[in-house]
């Protein structure tokens, strides 16, 4: 989903360091699912940020880190190897 819809129904607390998944289906992130990976084509693109207590369930978007916005500081700061 859109940073601008997740942001409308999240009160301005989206920023551009944020993915959205609109959790339709009931399809989102849980709690105790903070920290896991959002794949696509086989690369990490996010971790989980936050959502609702009861998001899964409710069908409400789940708010991920965008791992882009912090490779630097990836690279710095573990002894991770940054494919490009």
């Amino acid at each position: 989903m859109s940073n601008l819809l997740c942001n409308i129904q999240f009160l301005g607390q989206i920023q551009s360091t944020h993915i959205c998944t609109s959790g339709s289906g009931g399809v989102g992130a849980c709690g105790g699912d903070s920290g896991s990976p959002v794949v696509t084509g086989n690369m990490q693109i996010g971790t989980v940020s936050f959502g609702l207590g009861l998001g899964c369930e409710l069908g409400w978007p789940t708010v991920h880190t965008r791992i882009t916005n912090f490779v630097d500081w990836i690279a710095a700061n573990s002894d991770v190897v940054i494919q490009p």
